[in-house]
């Protein structure tokens, strides 16, 4: 059998997680692999403020991205953590940092000795070694890679940005490492009849558009993946005590908090991102 050299790769719908599709192969793969992608104006994106992991910071640093010049693109805010509250019982409140507590000696995690004066009563909690937790609920932030000349690390963060403007951000970088984009909504998907693989896809314009690769990138249409090539959506419904969500833009707050906060309700839990 021979190997088929991918030339060409065709992405079906935009937002972000079409443009960081995009953005990564033109940045990963170089000019000699043509990259598509086909969106519609006419057709909403899931566009709503998103509290990220610190693996985003990886994901911009392989994309190439400025960090200042992301945040103000996207009106980000830095995250340290996400606080959980009400969770084992009304009133708990925990938070979740990213970054670890403590300094962890001679091969013992820092939790180790905790527990040992503890053992020995002493009353101090984990927190009050966190940098992540002090830094946090006293609302302050700055890139810090390690604390002084010590072994302590510094601060460990994410991101709160705004989806949409981060997916036209995106856009921009892609299309001047030579993405093209096409306007236009996919009517049809034609399969090759010896492989069942996708050879191309026409619009509604009547426009075909071929490729090598093709990515489904359309959300919960499935355009390519459920549609055309059949792969049943596996609905979890039964198994997820909360299984939809609604997004709300609100006041903003001051000051902005560099964390989330994930609140339990009786029927439902709140995230939310400033």
């Amino acid at each position: 059998m021979q190997s088929q050299h991918i030339e060409s790769i065709v992405i079906v719908g935009g937002g972000t997680a079409g443009w960081i599709a995009a953005a990564a192969m033109a940045r990963l793969l170089g000019p000699s692999i043509t990259i598509t992608l086909i969106e519609s104006e006419a057709i909403g994106t899931v566009g709503v403020g998103e509290a990220t992991i610190p693996q985003i910071r990886r994901l911009n640093g392989v994309l190439g991205l400025d960090e200042n010049e992301f945040v103000r693109a996207t009106n980000g805010t830095f995250k340290l953590g996400i606080e959980f509250n009400n969770w084992g019982h009304i009133g708990e409140s925990y938070l979740h940092t990213f970054g670890d507590a403590g300094i962890n000696l001679a091969s013992l995690h820092f939790h180790q000795y905790w527990l040992r004066s503890r053992a020995e009563g002493s009353d101090a909690s984990l927190w009050d070694y966190s940098l992540h937790h002090k830094a946090a609920y006293s609302n302050k932030f700055g890139r810090l890679d390690r604390v002084g000349n010590t072994s302590m690390t510094g601060l460990a963060y994410a991101f709160h940005f705004d989806a949409g403007l981060y997916a036209k951000f995106l856009r921009q970088r892609a299309e001047a490492n030579g993405v093209k984009r096409i306007e236009g909504k996919v009517v049809d998907v034609s399969l090759v009849s010896e492989t069942g693989l996708i050879s191309s896809v026409s619009l509604e314009n009547g426009d075909t558009v071929s490729g090598d690769l093709f990515i489904d990138c359309s959300g919960f249409r499935a355009l390519l993946i459920g549609q055309a090539l059949g792969v049943d959506y596996q609905d979890w419904s039964h198994w997820l005590p909360c299984n939809g969500a609604v997004a709300v833009g609100c006041e903003s707050t001051q000051p902005l908090l560099p964390y989330t906060k994930a609140t339990a309700h009786d029927a439902s839990w709140q995230c939310s991102i400033y």
